[in-house]
């Protein structure tokens, strides 16, 4: 795409990286139909972000490449393949195309992380079982802070979990109630327990903060303070 060439064209000339933080391809087709448009189109993902000089894409997990008009939506059509198929099939299913578009991947230079998302954010097994049946070295998990808080149990249980295979982060902050994206410090993720565990699984990638407004500010004055 000569566009996603030029914007990385852009911004290499101001020496700036960007990150590819949300990728909305579906991870399957129906059951019983092909799969290659999936593929395809995660592989064009893959190409815009090596494009754009990004070395991760993020990818929303668990969306099947249907039209359908609501996460509602796309969440009881996962729930009910996996209620056809079982758990670890319709995981094989996804994991199969995930490692497909992770041979353009590593040809390229770039990884795929999977973020706790939507269906992923609140049971960590439905990540623990996808990247159990990816084959992939280029497949791997996108740390979202403020799902796993709110969410997910805490953020401490998925970097235990995840943490070896962690491409890129989502730092936010919230009080354990809702996904308020606050900055780190206002809500109640331990950060520094968070840290150690970015230390003890040698983290050395992206550190990307995905927070609002700092709170209580405008947005000129919220920067000053950033």
């Amino acid at each position: 795409d000569e566009e996603t060439k030029r914007l990385g064209g852009l911004l290499d000339s101001m020496d700036m990286k960007p990150a590819q933080h949300h990728g909305l391809s579906a991870m399957f087709a129906p059951s019983g139909e092909s799969q290659d448009a999936v593929i395809e189109k995660l592989v064009r993902s893959v190409r815009y972000t090596a494009n754009m000089n990004a070395k991760v894409l993020v990818i929303h997990p668990g969306h099947v490449d249907l039209r359908l008009d609501t996460l509602e939506a796309f969440d009881a059509y996962f729930h009910e393949q996996e209620q056809k198929l079982g758990r670890r099939e319709l995981m094989r299913l996804c994991a199969s195309n995930l490692d497909a578009a992770g041979e353009e991947a590593a040809r390229i230079g770039v990884k795929i992380a999977v973020e706790n998302v939507h269906l992923f954010d609140s049971d960590r097994t439905l990540m623990r079982d996808l990247l159990a049946e990816s084959h992939s070295p280029q497949i791997g998990f996108c740390f979202d802070s403020g799902h796993a808080h709110c969410k997910g149990g805490g953020a401490l249980p998925w970097l235990d979990a995840f943490g070896e295979r962690m491409f890129t982060t989502h730092l936010h902050d919230n009080r354990g109630k809702a996904d308020e994206h606050m900055p780190p410090g206002f809500g109640t993720i331990p950060w520094i327990d968070v840290i150690q565990r970015f230390r003890k699984f040698n983290y050395r990638n992206t550190v990307n903060f995905e927070s609002g407004g700092w709170p209580g500010c405008d947005m000129e004055e919220g920067y000053r303070h950033a």
